[in-house]
Parts: structure tokens; C-alpha cells; sequence
């Protein structure tokens, strides 16, 4: 009982003053014995009594009114009457007035333990009633001026109701928290489907409810630091008020966005470059609010496996880059959008199901001007009718003159290099030379692929000229028909329907959501199916860091962690060269495989097989035979040993060594409904050393190619010992095998060591 544990930590002597000690008197004795408290006995009430706790008066005879005015204030006192039933009732003014005092009539020759405990129970509570009357079988409780109805207490259910009040108290935050992670994951959705005004709706339901939950669990934190769970509760509400405030400045973000594409696409006027300036600073602030509190979210999420929100993980890994990405890139937009002069870039569009070295075939290009953050002028130029143009002679690349047949070199095979800005440079001296046209800042490199992403983004395109509509399912098919069907040099029939295409698009572009836009965009350039370059050196650098300028990578390990030991740096990057007039890539798969055998010898032997499936029907356009002019790029030091074409050893295929690089050429045929394989076994040397060898793959994805299989194989010869790897693999004795998608430039780290 409660009472029980006040008298054993609140109380330690008690003066007992009766007449006689009767038994009923030795009964409440023992009930007090029991908790340690120590009894006296007087036949009257003494005159000092503030050495005893609390003071059990006995009344055997009628009350004298006198009595009750005359006992102390400060004391609790228990008077006990003895079958004074009608005589009670006078003294509730006067206990009114003390309410340390409490009387109990009772009969005292029938008391017994029942009867005790509800009299110490009495006594010790803090009940406002003065008077218990236990003379009859039925306890009334008498309260001032009013006759107290019988009522049977129930200790029991009474302390099972104040636990579980307590314990409703400590989690009642809990339930507008929930309801606020409710209202957030419905904001969530609202982002994904770019419903704008219901996610702020939304966010700011849940924002008033997190205040709610917030404010009730400040009052039982203390409960919670008690047992160690304050810090996890604290978390809980920092993870949700992050998540609300990344939420809220989302919709702010893609209010600037879609104000600053309208403006961007459409603008031309004088005052709208003053709020084209202030959207993208707002923007900036915007990115920068939401990437520093996506940081603090990412690292709490992290600390609980990513449980609080499904997908988290990979969301915020996909956001985190993309606004990494903007971040490197804001610094410079100002010189980009021409806010002091104006500035000029090529864009190339290559059809990269005809794949060239640098993407694909340049069918046209685009010539943009940008100033004041507002594009100026946006024409678009058939490749042929540039071509056309050139007056002077140039000697194209060996594999142009010898497989292609082509003894002149144009503009639309200018992209005869895997690196971008080599590819830049040469079509600049081409229009320079055709055209008359030069000056240009920079450009961008957009293949097909890329823009079907963005129509995956945009959704489908209406072309009012051509009475038809585009989306990504049938981009590639309709723009073969409209600008190559009974095409002849001259024609402007493709740039006709290209600059209908591109305006159309543009239109859309102005009014889609940013996050649209930028996510498609970053696919592009993460597949490098968009590259650029740019004259401007501090913005060219960010571009090279961030791997999206189609630049041939340098085989270096400078940039590898390694403690202690040697690196080994290892690279392949195969390229393609459809020379076969034709679109035979929209049919072509590969399937690259890289098996390579770690030697106790002292060697890496390397056998990279890419086998090429056409699933062209026929030889009809745009299908047919895959005539590819294939090269690999190995490091310099390689040794080669065999090539293969299918199960033959070939010995028809060049080697030429370029900077880093040694590079193997070849032309490799495929007929329709046909597969063919090259292989190709070389060897690296590895140093003499005893200590730890970190061997660094490389593997690079040529610019405009599709996203193919890959298989990657180690194998290790016995005495060599694996340290650490950078990739999950299956492992099956001295082997490890690893499937992947080459969506992009991948590599692979492979620490080991050599006992001798």
C-alpha cells in the first residue's frame, strides 16, 4: 500500500495516549510494529510532545469539545472514538480548521486487521476528509457539514491506475510525433510527383504537430536522461525537424527553379536579368541550406541502419551527389551565364547508334549565345551543310581513309577521339575553317541517349509542325524517318525538324520542375552520354574532378589510400568506331569480361574478352552488319601475347603506343543475327617486393556507349595472400568473381602480398 511506504521513510516514533490498553489498542500497535516504528504509551497527552512524529489519541468516553481546539497544529494526529456515532458530527468545523487532525469512530471491541488498515490508510492519506465512520458494517466518510457516503477502498486498482497514468504522461509526445512522420511521409510523396502545394500544406501539419510533441516531451525528458534514452528520443526529434526543413526548402527550391528555367529559356529583356540574378542566388542558398542539413540527416540515419524512412539511404546518397555536383559548379555560373560578357558554346548532337570514338556521329550542332543569364540566340546547323562549306583539303585518321572510304576529313567525323576535349578543339578548327566561326567558350556533348532521358523527364512532346508527337519510346525511330527519309545534301528537312524538336523541348524544359531536369541531366552526365568542356580553366578543373568532361583519365595512384606498400596502375578502356554507315548499334550488345590471374611469378596475366551481339533482323538501313573499328586502351607497359577473334588467333591488328597508353586496333565485323568475340591475353610485371601490392583497375566507359554487362575476375595463385578489396564479390577458393553494369568509369582496388 502507499501508505505503508510514507510511514517506513516518513515517520519513527509514535505516542500512543489511552486511558487502558485494551486489545484493540495492542492491534493498531502491531500494525505500526511491523514498519519499524516505535510505540509509547501515556494516559494523557503530554506537554511536550515535538520528539514524536505523530500521536494516536484514544477516546473511550464522550469527546470533550474541548479537545480538539486545544491539540497542536504542526502534528498529525489520529483520535480514535470509541462508539460515538452520534456525537461525531459537531467537530467537523473544528477539524475543518486543522487539517492535520483526523477522527475515527469505531467499535473498538470488534476491530480487527481489515478494519486497521483502512484506519492507517485513513490517517495517512491525503484525503480531504477529517471523519471515517467504521461503527456500523458499511465505512462512511464524513466530510464538513455533509454526511460522507460508505466507499470501499481499492489500493490496488488505485496504484495500477496511477502507473499507468504516469506511464501515459512519459509517451503521450509520441502520438503527434507519429502524426507528424505521417504528414512528412505524405510530403515525401508530394516531392516525388512534385505536388507543390500540398507538400507545403503538409509540411506545415506536421511542422505544428512536431512543435506539439516537442513541448510534451520536454516536460518528461528528465524520465527519459534517467534511463539513457534521451539521447536516441533526441535524435528521433533532430531526424524529423531536419527532414521537415529539407521538405520546406524543397518547395522553395523548385519555385526558383521553374521561375529561373521560364526566365533562362525565355528572356530577353533587360529587367528580367535582375531577377534571373536574384532566382540564382536564391537558388544557391536554397542548395546550400538543403546539402549542409542533408549532411547532419545523413550521419544521424546512418547511426539507426537507415530505418527511419524507406529508401533513405539511396535517396540521400542520389541527392547528396547531385547537390555536391551543383556546389562545385555555382561558384563559376555567373561567368557561365554571361553576367559581365557575352558567351558562346557549341553543342554537338551525336547519334551514338552509329558509336564514334568521342560519342557517335555528329548529324548537327547547335551554336548558343548567353548573356545577362538569358539565352540570346540558339541556332541550330546541319552537319552536311557545314561540310559543305570547307574549301580546303585535311587528311582524316587512317581507320576514316582506309575502312570508311572517305579520303577528305569533315566535321561530322571530327569526334575521332575518346577524350572530349580533343574532339572540341578539332570541330572548332573545322567551323573555323568552313564557317568562318570561332570564338567559342566552351561546348557540351549530347548523345541520343541523353536525350531520351530528358524526354523521360519532360514527358511526351507535341511538334505542331509535323502533327505528331515524341516521347522516348519512339524519339530515336521518328527522328530517323523525319530527317534521313529522302534526304540529299542541301536539304534542310533535318534542321528543320531538329530545331522544331529542340524548341518544342526547350518550351517544356521552361516549365518542368528543376529536380526533373537535374536528376535527368545528372544520368546523362553519370553515364557519359553528356560531356563539356570549358575555356574558362577554374570551371574546367571542377568539370575534370567531377568526371564529366569526357577526359581520357591518366593512369595515376597518387590518389589511391595506401599506408604502406606499392600501387600498381592498371587500366582497359575499350572503344567502338561504327564505320559501317549505318545505325547498327541501336541492335549491337556487348558483354565485357576481365579475368586476371595474380602470379607468384611476379605477373598480372590479363585476358579481356568483349563479345558484340547484332540483333539486326537484316542488312536493310538502319540495321545490318556491325563494321567496328576496335581499339583497346592498356597501359603502356603491357605486354601482349595473343589476340583473338572468335576461337582464332589474329595477328591482323596494329599496336601503337600514345602517351600512357598502348593501344591495340582492330576491325571486327558482325553480319546480323550473328555474335563475334575479340580477346586479348597481355601480361603486367610486378615489382620485386615483399610488402603489400595495391593493384588499381581502371576501367573506362567510352562516351556515348550503352550501359553494358561486366564481369570482373581475379584469380590468385597460391601464396599470395588477399589483404582488402573495394568491391563486394563472390569468393570461391583463390577466386573472386563480380558482376556489374559499366554505367560508368569504375574503379576497382585489390590490396594483396606476395610471400617469395
Amino acid at each position: 500500500m502507499v501508505f505503508k511506504t510514507e510511514i517506513a521513510s516518513n515517520m519513527s516514533k509514535c505516542l500512543f495516549v489511552s486511558e487502558s490498553k485494551k486489545s484493540s489498542v495492542d492491534i493498531i500497535r502491531q500494525a505500526l510494529n511491523k514498519y519499524g516504528i516505535e510505540i509509547f504509551f501515556s494516559e494523557i497527552l503530554p506537554k511536550k510532545i515535538d520528539h514524536f512524529d505523530f500521536i494516536v489519541l484514544f477516546v473511550s468516553n464522550t469527546l470533550s469539545p474541548e479537545i480538539i481546539p486545544n491539540l497542536p497544529v504542526h502534528k498529525k494526529i489520529l483520535i480514535i472514538c470509541d462508539k460515538q456515532k452520534g456525537s461525531i458530527n459537531k467537530y467537523d468545523t473544528e477539524l475543518h480548521k486543522k487539517t492535520k487532525i483526523k477522527l475515527v469512530n469505531i467499535d473498538l471491541d470488534t476491530i480487527n486487521e481489515t478494519a486497521v488498515d483502512k484506519i492507517l490508510w485513513f490517517f495517512f492519506s491525503k484525503s480531504e476528509h477529517h471523519i471515517l465512520d467504521l461503527q456500523t458494517n458499511v465505512t462512511k466518510a464524513i466530510i464538513p457539514g455533509k454526511l460522507v457516503r460508505p466507499f470501499e477502498l481499492n489500493l490496488k486498482k488505485s496504484l495500477i491506475m496511477l502507473i499507468a497514468l504516469f506511464l501515459f504522461i512519459q509517451i503521450l509526445f509520441i502520438i503527434p510525433l507519429g502524426l507528424s512522420a505521417i504528414f512528412m511521409k505524405f510530403g515525401l510523396d508530394d516531392l516525388k510527383n512534385n505536388n507543390w502545394k500540398s507538400l507545403e500544406s503538409n509540411v506545415k501539419a506536421a511542422t505544428g504537430l512536431n512543435k506539439a510533441a516537442n513541448e510534451l516531451y520536454y516536460l518528461v525528458r528528465p524520465t527519459y536522461s534517467f534511463f539513457y534514452l534521451a539521447l536516441l528520443v533526441d535524435d528521433m526529434f533532430l531526424i524529423e525537424n531536419k527532414s521537415l526543413a529539407i521538405l520546406a526548402e524543397c518547395a522553395s527550391l523548385a519555385e526558383n527553379g521553374q521561375r529561373f528555367s521560364y526566365l533562362f529559356f525565355n528572356s530577353q529583356k533587360d529587367q528580367d536579368s535582375t531577377e534571373l540574378k536574384t532566382r540564382l542566388n536564391y537558388l544557391k542558398r536554397n542548395v546550400d541550406f538543403i546539402s549542409d542539413n542533408l549532411k547532419i540527416l545523413n550521419e544521424k540515419l546512418g547511426n539507426y541502419g537507415y530505418f527511419y524512412i524507406p529508401d533513405m539511404q539511396q535517396n540521400l546518397e542520389m541527392t547528396s551527389t547531385l547537390l555536391t555536383q551543383w556546389n562545385k559548379i555555382t561558384p563559376h555560373l555567373t561567368q557561365i551565364l554571361g553576367e559581365k560578357s557575352e558567351k558562346k558554346y557549341l553543342i554537338f548532337f551525336q547519334n551514338n547508334m552509329e558509336i564514334r570514338p568521342g560519342g557517335g556521329f555528329i548529324g548537327s550542332y547547335a551554336i548558343v549565345k548567353i548573356k545577362n543569364f538569358a539565352i540570346t540566340e540558339l541556332k541550330i546547323e546541319d552537319v552536311y551543310e557545314t561540310d559543305g562549306q570547307l574549301k580546303i583539303h585535311i587528311d582524316p585518321p587512317e581507320p576514316i581513309r582506309k575502312y570508311l572510304a572517305q579520303p577528305h576529313w569533315f566535321l561530322r567525323d571530327s569526334n575521332f577521339s575518346p577524350d572530349f576535349q580533343e574532339n572540341f578543339k578539332q570541330a572548332e578548327f573545322f567551323l573555323q575553317k568552313s564557317m568562318n566561326s570561332d570564338g567559342f567558350d566552351g561546348g557540351i556533348a549530347i548523345t541520343t541517349t541523353a536525350i531520351t532521358h530528358l524526354l523521360q523527364a519532360t514527358g511526351p512532346i507535341y511538334l505542331p509542325d509535323y502533327k505528331e508527337t515524341i516521347n522516348k519510346d519512339n524519339f530515336y525511330i521518328k527522328t530517323q524517318i523525319q530527317s534521313e527519309t529522302g534526304f540529299f545534301p542541301g536539304s534542310k528537312q533535318k534542321k528543320n525538324y531538329l530545331s522544331s524538336l529542340t524548341n518544342s523541348l526547350l518550351a517544356r524544359l521552361d516549365t518542368m520542375p528543376l529536380k526533373n531536369i537535374a536528376v535527368a541531366i545528372k544520368k546523362s552526365l553519370d553515364e557519359k552520354q553528356m560531356v563539356m568542356y570549358f575555356k574558362y580553366s577554374p570551371l574546367q578543373q571542377e568539370i575534370e574532378r567531377l568526371g564529366i568532361s569526357g577526359k581520357v583519365a591518366a593512369l595515376d595512384c597518387s590518389k589511391t589510400t595506401l599506408t604502406n606498400g606499392i600501387c600498381i596502375a592498371d587500366e582497359i578502356m575499350p572503344i567502338d568506331a561504327n564505320l559501317g554507315v549505318n545505325k547498327a548499334n541501336f541492335f549491337v550488345k556487348r558483354l565485357m569480361t576481365m579475368k586476371l590471374n595474380i602470379k607468384a611469378q611476379g605477373l598480372i596475366n590479363h585476358v579481356f574478352s568483349t563479345t558484340f551481339i547484332n540483333n539486326s533482323s537484316s542488312n536493310i538501313y538502319p540495321g545490318g552488319p556491325y563494321k567496328n573499328y576496335h581499339q583497346i586502351y592498356l597501359p603502356r607497359k603491357a605486354i601482349i601475347k595473343t589476340v583473338f577473334l572468335d576461337s582464332d588467333q589474329i595477328n591482323d591488328y596494329e599496336v601503337n603506343n600514345i602517351n600512357q597508353f598502348k593501344i591495340v586496333s582492330l576491325l571486327a565485323e558482325i553480319p546480323p543475327q550473328k555474335t563475334r568475340t575479340v580477346r586479348i591475353e597481355y601480361d603486367l610485371k610486378l615489382p620485386d617486393y615483399d610488402g603489400k601490392i595495391l593493384h588499381q583497375l581502371v576501367v573506362q566507359k567510352q562516351i556515348g556507349a550503352l550501359n553494358n554487362d561486366f564481369v570482373l575476375e581475379y584469380n590468385f595463385d597460391e601464396g599470395i595472400q588477399l589483404v582488402r578489396r573495394n568491391f563486394t564479390a563472390l569468393a570461391k577458393g583463390n577466386s573472386l568473381i563480380y558482376n556489374t553494369t559499366l554505367s560508368n568509369d569504375r574503379i576497382f582496388l585489390v590490396e594483396f602480398t606476395i610471400k617469395h
